[in-house]
């Protein structure tokens, strides 16, 4: 009622529908839940019908990758499938403090399907676009903070937060996403790191 946000870490199919559970009863009493974005973190274990109903409820999906990155495990979220239903889902690294804060090794790991020890961690199906990952890392993230209006795309109004690569992300090979480097980065406007 007060339109608090949350963001709950979920490490199991159980604790995922249980959460769902819990976002149903309450929208039978407070409808208005349904808009404000609560989201499920990691969401390892989340399956296709758990996807649904999280796109049914508006609870929006947050893949911190560290686990999946590092290993081939189950349980990882599949990707694809959130890609391709019409629930809210963004990326991230989980990091600074239990992994790597690059982007583009969690870019590389979507588009490639490959963890960082370079071992097949799904198959094709769910593998996603470099443009729905890069969306996922940048304007549904904005998204789930609300803050849409402000950044996450590049537009007439938004701050003018953005980054100058070494390579195009769009073309450079598949396999070497995960090596791009800022070559520039610009804050609000303002160049606040510049490579020499």
């Amino acid at each position: 009622k007060k339109g608090w946000p949350l963001h709950e870490h979920t490490m199991s199919r159980v604790t995922i529908s249980q959460f769902l559970d819990l976002v149903r009863e309450i929208a039978v009493h407070t409808p208005e839940v349904k808009k404000l974005r609560w989201t499920l973190a990691h969401a390892l274990g989340i399956s296709e019908d758990d996807i649904i109903r999280a796109s049914d409820l508006g609870v929006a999906i947050a893949v911190h990758s560290q686990a999946m990155m590092n290993s081939r495990s189950r349980n990882r979220p599949p990707l694809g499938s959130l890609d391709r239903s019409n629930v809210l889902w963004g990326i991230g690294s989980d990091g600074a403090v239990v992994a790597p804060i690059n982007p583009f090794l969690t870019l590389g790991w979507a588009v490639t399907g490959r963890n960082i020890a370079g071992q097949e961690a799904w198959s094709g199906d769910q593998r996603v676009s470099r443009k729905s990952a890069l969306r996922a890392h940048t304007l549904s993230n904005a998204k789930m903070l609300f803050k849409e209006k402000e950044i996450g795309s590049l537009e007439v109004g938004k701050l003018a937060d953005m980054v100058v690569l070494d390579r195009d992300y769009m073309t450079v090979e598949r396999d070497q996403i995960s090596q791009l480097r800022p070559f520039m980065t610009i804050t609000n406007g303002r160049v606040v790191f510049e490579q020499k």
